[in-house]
Formats: structure tokens, C-alpha cells, sequence
């Protein structure tokens, strides 16, 4: 298997990239979650696990780390464009089509040798 390239790894993470670079809702909600993650960390340096698991306020702190982390998330893919989903219009198309093809089938069955189901 060939490595690929540099250019290529920027490439295949442009999509998720642009955002952080360039859309304000993005860059806010990962400041956000930045923020909320040092101050989690302020909080529990230097404590034992039995007593920051008891501390009410660092629990607290931890579920708006962890609520700040996935807005970055929900920002991220918001920020994505989405691809339409036509399976309505296809499955219009079809059943026209489908339509179409029986109309004419019974059409010339009729002016046939009368082999169709309208015989």
C-alpha cells in the first residue's frame, strides 16, 4: 500500500478544515469547549479520584466540557453541505415511466392481435 502524500491528507480533511478556518459558529464553539476543558482541569489538578468523583462542582464542570465538545460537533456538521436526497422525484420518474409503458402496452394490444390484457 503507497503512502499518500501530504497534499493528499490535506485534501481528503479540506471539507472538515474550512470550517474551523473560516465559519465564526465553529471557531466559537471550540473556544467554547477549549475554555470549558481548562477550567475542568483547573478544578481536578491535584486531587485524588475519590474525592473529585464526590466534587459536585468538577462533575458539573465535566458535563459542560463534555456538552461544549459535542456543540463543536453539531457545529461542524451543520457546517457541512448536505446532499439532497431525491428518492421522491426518482420515484415520481419511475412511476410516470411504469405508466407510460402500460398505457402503451394496452394501446397497442388493443390495435394488435388482441393477445393484452384488454382482449
Amino acid at each position: 500500500m503507497a503512502k499518500s502524500s501530504a497534499n493528499d491528507r490535506v485534501a481528503e480533511l479540506s471539507p472538515y478544515l474550512q470550517p474551523l478556518l473560516y465559519d465564526r459558529k465553529v471557531q466559537d464553539a471550540v473556544r467554547r469547549a477549549a475554555r470549558e476543558g481548562q477550567e475542568t482541569y483547573r478544578r481536578a489538578r491535584g486531587k485524588p479520584a475519590a474525592k473529585a468523583m464526590k466534587d459536585k462542582r468538577l462533575r458539573r464542570r465535566a458535563r459542560a466540557t463534555a456538552a461544549a465538545t459535542w456543540q463543536v460537533w453539531v457545529a461542524l456538521d451543520a457546517a457541512q453541505p448536505r446532499r439532497r436526497r431525491r428518492w421522491r422525484r426518482r420515484l415520481l420518474l419511475v412511476t410516470v415511466a411504469a405508466g407510460g409503458a402500460y398505457s402503451a402496452y394496452l394501446l397497442t394490444s388493443r390495435d394488435g392481435a388482441g393477445t393484452g390484457p384488454a382482449s
